[in-house]
């Protein structure tokens, strides 16, 4: 008999919770750091410490590498 990692539940039943758990916190991550690049990007032309001309110009030199 294979021993069980919590009594009374089935392992295949806990394994795809794992899963679930860690697939779940990836993605909420991923969605906030791309949601807080784009909240920083703002907040810094508003406060008026990079214009939107100086963003664009490193971006286009960031895509030629």
């Amino acid at each position: 008999m294979e021993a069980q990692i919590i009594s009374g539940v089935d392992n295949s039943l806990v394994y795809v919770h794992v899963a679930y758990v860690i697939a779940l916190v990836y993605f909420v991550f991923r969605n906030g750091e791309k949601k807080g690049a784009k909240q920083i990007v703002e907040v810094l032309v508003e406060e008026k410490v990079v214009s939107r001309a100086d963003i664009n110009r490193f971006l286009n030199k960031n895509k030629k590498k």
